[in-house]
Order: structure tokens, then sequence, then C-alpha cells
């Protein structure tokens, strides 16, 4: 029924103007569908959400023009962060290749600010005694954009034997070079979690917390960060697997 309710809406006239909220609406229908296993259905949607935000304009930073007030440009680049993750998310869990990547963008981080310091006229400043959850949100931003560099390592791809065309192709098409073990991305790695803010450390004391959007961040970005690693450790584990086997 919400589905059915969402595909109507969305014959309306103008329902599928790019805009910052058709954006949200799509992304948000991808991933409830996601959660609810149509994943063809839930794929189709994250990728029309990409389009849209592209067609909008969110991966370019709009920081050179009067256009936007402080709320409308957060607003942008928070919309923009979420599609770019999902689909590092798609591309991670399920082998999907990624429809966006961060040299096609120049849209800029975030602010680790929260709503309640940002009015139409200025932006923060975050108070000095008040941990900003934004800047867990930064932090997972960050491990994003490592990952994709992770996901952008293929493993050796065979053509056949008919041509040669397409395998020396491969050695001269951008985004497709590869990586030396990763280190890197490891140390890109260990940057992003020597920068995250005391606050949302995991630790015993974050985990004892009463706040638990305190919990769960500190989970969340933990988490992140191992699963970054595991994949590290994978594309080792295949490379010297791939030596003894030539």
């Amino acid at each position: 029924q919400w589905f059915e309710l969402f595909e109507r809406l969305r014959q309306l006239p103008g329902a599928d103007r790019p805009t910052v909220y058709t954006v949200q609406a799509v992304l948000v229908a991808g991933v409830y569908a996601i959660g609810w296993g149509r994943l063809s259905r839930g794929f189709a949607l994250i990728s029309e959400a990409i389009t849209l935000s592209i067609d909008a304009g969110l991966h370019r930073s709009a920081d050179s023009y009067d256009v936007f007030d402080p709320i409308e440009d957060e607003i942008r680049k928070r919309t923009f962060w979420c599609v770019y993750m999902w689909d590092k998310q798609a591309g991670a869990h399920f082998g999907r290749p990624p429809m966006i990547r961060l040299r096609d963008c120049d849209v800029g981080e975030a602010a680790a600010v929260d709503d309640e310091f940002i009015t139409h006229d200025v932006l923060g400043p975050q108070p000095m005694d008040t941990p900003s959850r934004m800047g867990a949100f930064v932090c997972v931003i960050r491990y994003f954009v490592v990952l994709e560099s992770v996901l952008d390592t293929p493993p050796p791809k065979h053509f056949g034997d008919s041509s040669t065309f397409l395998k020396n192709a491969m050695s001269t098409l951008s985004g497709f070079r590869r990586h030396n073990e990763l280190r890197e991305e490891e140390a890109l790695c260990d940057e992003v979690r020597a920068n995250v803010p005391p606050y949302w450390i995991h630790s015993q004391e974050s985990m004892a917390s009463e706040d638990v959007i305190r919990v769960t961040h500190s989970e969340r970005i933990h988490c992140l960060d191992q699963f970054v690693r595991m994949l590290i450790a994978r594309h080792r584990f295949s490379e010297l697997v791939a030596e003894r086997a030539a």
C-alpha cells in the first residue's frame, strides 16, 4: 500500500522535478525497498536518486555563488552524501558497480554543526561543550570515501583469447589502476580514526553511555572502520593467492 501510494504521487505533475525533496523521497523509498527485500526495485530507486541528485547539481559546490542560505546549503550537502553512501553500500555489499565517483564531484563535506545552531543567516558555530551529532556523520562520510577507493580496485580481468585490445585498454583506463596493497587507503583509515571526536570514539565509556545516539554512532563508526580494513585485508589475501596460483 505504501509503494502504491508512492507511485500514485509520482504521477502528479512536477513530481519528477530534480528537487532536493524529490531526491530524498526516492532515496528513502529505495532504502525501504532494500530493507523489505525487494533488491532490484530498491537499487532502481537508488539509481534514480543518484540521477536526480546530479540533475539538481547536488554533487557540485555552490560556495562561490550566493544562491543558497546556510540551511539550504547544508540540506543539499547532507542529501548528496546520503545518496553517495548508499551507492557505495550497494557496491560493497552486493557487488554492484558504483554510479557516482568522488572524482566527478566537488561538493564539500557537510558541516560538523547541528541543526539547532544553523539559521537562514549564519552557520554555527557549534558550542565547544556540545558534541556535534553531525561530527559523527562527517566521520562516516570519510570512511565511505576511503571505501570508494578500496572498491575501485578490481581483480585482474580476462576477456578471452580472441582479442587483446580490451586487456591492453584496461591498463590505461582511469579508475582501473592496480593499487599496491592498498597502503594509501589503510593510511587514510588511520587518519580518519585518529580524527574521530572523543565523544564518538568506540570505548567502554561510550558503550556504557545513556545517550542512545552516542552508542549508535560510536558503534557505526567503529564497524565501518573494521569493515573497510577487512576489505583491504581481503584484497591483499586475494593478491597472495593469485601469486601462488600463477
